[in-house]
């Protein structure tokens, strides 16, 4: 089926994307068992237990669950396409039962497991806490793969999409290499991404993407003057582009700290926040600006804890709530947030950082 294989694979995308954080058998399993979308006759179904899993644990032990916690999907033992993927359906049994099977303690286990994560606790300990004893759950989840007869959620199937509802067109060459570019950026590939954006540009110099990515690029280089200008080229282009607002409140808060420029980055940020209420970096970006600045008046904690809200596994984001908090003197707030960044992390330096904020929160009265 195609379709599901698109749909499996979609899922691991978008799951490596926000649970980089999570352990591997968490994130195996979330894509398999979200990846497993069916549509049939009008219903859908979703979750479905691996059905050859039952059959073939009659006859294969399966692994112990501190092993299973434990290990790295790109273990040396994994190696063996077969023990691969029986480890596959194994993390995918563990996430059906935490999901269909709540406890008198915890009555949405999966939930509960990723709060422990978020709390720090090592994969082992996370799911212990949650169910309890790890040789008696090891027997109830040997019985539950071996034994299990029905699964998953069946529901209503979408209405159909007609094709003509879906405009779709060609991107140009200048536009693929813009987007190739920008990804680069994001990459750290700064020297590669500028030769993609020069191309872009050469093939379409008016082009605005370019044109913004261009100014993203210098401004991670640390050349606000310099990208500035292309910043505001954009603009005049797309002024209604949310992101070409938020770059030149970056590349205007870099460049100066006058008073009167001051006021001229909030309104920016605010002005890309209006266009896009829901882009987190606005919010971050305000919020820091206002922290930096030692701004008065503001409500700088309903900012960075709207930035946290769109993007609660944004490590910058709970960073800058954790210095906030500890301005506040609340120290248990700032060090649950840096807690947070600490798991949420995908840098060393990022998380060595909020290791070192969560220490001074420790140090910290109040």
């Amino acid at each position: 089926d195609p379709y599901q294989a698109a749909a499996l694979t979609l899922a691991m995308l978008l799951g490596d994307l926000n649970f980089h954080w999570a352990p591997d058998w968490l994130k195996v399993g979330m894509f398999s068992f979200y990846g497993s979308v069916r549509v049939r006759a009008g219903r859908a179904r979703i979750g479905d237990f691996p059905r050859w899993l039952p059959a073939e644990a009659r006859y294969r032990q399966p692994l112990r669950i501190e092993d299973l916690v434990r290990m790295k999907s790109d273990d040396p033992m994994l190696t063996d396409g077969q023990k691969q993927f029986f480890y596959y359906g194994e993390c995918q049994a563990l996430v059906h039962y935490l999901i269909f099977h709540p406890s008198r303690e915890h009555s949405k286990p999966l939930a509960g497991v990723v709060r422990e994560l978020s709390a720090g606790a090592g994969p082992e300990e996370a799911l212990r806490r949650v169910v309890g004893d790890m040789k008696e759950f090891q027997r109830t989840f040997q019985g539950y793969i071996r034994g299990y007869q029905t699964s998953g959620l069946e529901l209503p199937a979408p209405p159909q999409v007609a094709a003509d509802m879906i405009p779709i067109r060609g991107l140009t060459p200048g536009e693929v290499a813009a987007l190739r570019g920008d990804y680069l950026i994001y990459e750290e590939q700064l020297d590669t991404a500028q030769a993609a954006l020069e191309e872009a540009l050469r093939l379409e110099p008016n082009l605005a993407a370019a044109q913004e990515s261009m100014g993203l690029l210098l401004l991670r280089r640390k050349q606000p003057e310099k990208a500035l200008p292309w910043v505001e080229k954009a603009l005049a282009s797309d002024p209604a582009s949310s992101r070409g607002h938020l770059l030149r409140a970056q590349a205007l808060a870099e460049a100066s700290e006058s008073a009167a420029k001051a006021e001229e980055v909030e309104a920016e940020f605010r002005k890309a926040i209006e266009l896009d209420p829901r882009l987190a970096a606005a919010h971050h970006g305000l919020a820091e600006f206002y922290l930096n600045s030692n701004a008065r008046g503001k409500n700088i904690l309903a900012v960075a804890s709207q930035a946290a809200a769109l993007e609660p596994a944004n490590a910058k984001h709970q960073m800058t709530l954790a210095r906030l908090f500890l301005r506040l003197r609340r120290a248990d707030l700032a060090e649950a947030a840096a807690q947070l960044a600490v798991v949420t992390s995908r840098r060393d330096e990022e998380r060595s950082a909020a290791e070192a904020l969560r220490e001074e929160a420790l140090r910290s009265p109040g």
